[in-house]
């Protein structure tokens, strides 16, 4: 009996070496990918903001949070479920792909007909409109990358999907600059952003089909019972990345409603592209490990929470370290990235250098949950970081501006944090051992 205990523990090693082995694999291809995509991401974001303006950055980035919450409608959670699903069974892949691509076509254009009527319902700026259009126009084609990067990630293949990251990045730069050396503005970054979603679509297309398999799509693949399955099974994931993203952007919103200075929005807006810039870091982390947690249900709790609890450390004490120097050099890092007119964000960033750091570990926490089928946990807790966000911006945002917006994330990260520790700690002590 002891042979056989001692057998077994070694199989679990062995196991869990294999998957350490292969994750560190993948998170190599997505350093490389990431550091590549977000570094043009952050030099990009520097160069349109000194070009802009702070009154122009402002509105750039009021057009971006507003559509970035409606962009979840076009996906509502089926990329995550798929990715769970087909971890556990790559043969159903194919079919996923034609299901996923058809269905994430049709809510995009659902998203586009949605974002026009809103827009035009409340009081927009014509100019923000125009890009608020092209840039919902743009989800049709991000919906199909975004469904053939489902099978990278499936299949743990993650050079391909750094590929595509790459190439992405190079698109989107190169068509921005275009536009602004042009003249042609913020609107001229909407243009820019449809034309290189196009551009990237048709590059995925070539790509899985020479690597994997050519992708059929025609009536066959419409099967409305199966679609409703999937959309049944994807929504808890879909309203947690709603919810998700209101938690990210209603700062920016919120800014733009109650001070209504652009200047003020373009300040926040400056702050946050830092911090958004560097979330690479969990996100890397969490994407790679992701298929990992799907697959691994029946593994005993100390080797799955071992895995969990890496990454988590990994990813503190980068983002530790990042956020030291954040805090440090606040005012240097924003006059020379972004020009000293964005020296007011000082302070906003220092508080959101804390959050960063929060945040990263929060992303690891939730990704764990979520692939374990626990996404009802991570809604709920993200929905109370949500209400107690947008109900202390209420009285922070109109007394301290930008300051008081980045002192409400930080503390709804806090609470986010508490939470969700509790809860995996209570999935321990319940776990198949």
């Amino acid at each position: 009996m002891r042979l056989k205990n001692l057998a077994s523990e070694e199989k679990d090693n062995k196991k869990s070496r294999d998957i350490k082995k292969n994750i560190l694999h993948n998170n190599l291809y997505l350093l490389v990918s990431n550091i590549f995509e977000k570094v043009v991401f952050l030099l990009l974001t520097f160069f349109i903001a000194r070009r802009l303006g702070v009154d122009i950055y402002g509105q750039w980035g009021y057009a971006l949070a507003f559509t970035a919450l409606f962009s979840v409608l076009t996906d509502m959670g089926l990329t995550a479920y798929s990715i769970r699903e087909t971890s556990r069974d790559f043969k159903k892949i194919k079919d996923y792909l034609s299901s996923v691509m058809i269905l994430r076509i049709a809510l995009s254009i659902f998203t586009v007909i949605v974002l026009a009527i809103i827009v035009n319902i409340i009081q927009t700026a014509p100019d923000i409109k125009i890009v608020i259009y092209l840039i919902g126009i743009s989800f049709i084609f991000s919906a199909i990358v975004g469904a053939i990067n489902m099978v990278f990630n499936s299949s743990m293949k993650m050079k391909y999907f750094a590929i595509s990251k790459i190439v992405g990045a190079i698109l989107i730069a190169a068509s921005d600059i275009i536009a602004l050396i042009l003249g042609y503005g913020m609107i001229g970054l909407g243009f820019a952003t449809l034309i290189s979603s196009i551009l990237l679509a048709i590059f995925n297309m070539s790509l899985i089909r020479r690597y994997y398999f050519k992708i059929s799509i025609s009536l066959k693949n419409i099967d409305i019972k199966k679609w409703y399955m999937m959309v049944k099974e994807a929504i808890p994931l879909g309203i947690i990345t709603i919810v998700s993203l209101i938690y990210f952007r209603i700062d920016v919103l919120m800014l733009s409603w109650f001070i209504g200075n652009n200047a003020t929005t373009g300040l926040y807006v400056a702050s946050t592209g830092i911090i958004t810039a560097l979330l690479f870091i969990p996100y890397l982390l969490a994407q790679s490990v992701y298929p990992v947690f799907s697959a691994s249900h029946k593994m005993k709790w100390d080797a799955l929470s071992g895995i969990l609890k890496d990454n988590m450390r990994t990813s503190f004490y980068i983002s530790a370290i990042l956020a030291i120097i954040l805090i440090i050099f606040s005012s240097q890092i924003l006059s020379v990235a972004y020009g000293r007119q964005y020296l007011g964000a000082s302070l906003s960033l220092k508080i959101l250098g804390v959050f960063f750091v929060l945040t990263c570990v929060n992303i690891m926490q939730k990704s764990f949950l979520t692939a374990l089928k626990k996404q009802r946990i991570v809604l709920i807790t993200i929905i109370i970081g949500v209400v107690i966000n947008i109900l202390m911006n209420l009285y922070f945002i109109p007394h301290y501006s930008l300051v008081g917006a980045s002192i409400t994330t930080l503390i709804s990260e806090i609470i986010t944090f508490i939470i969700l520790r509790i809860e995996i700690s209570r999935l321990g002590k319940t776990w198949l051992r």
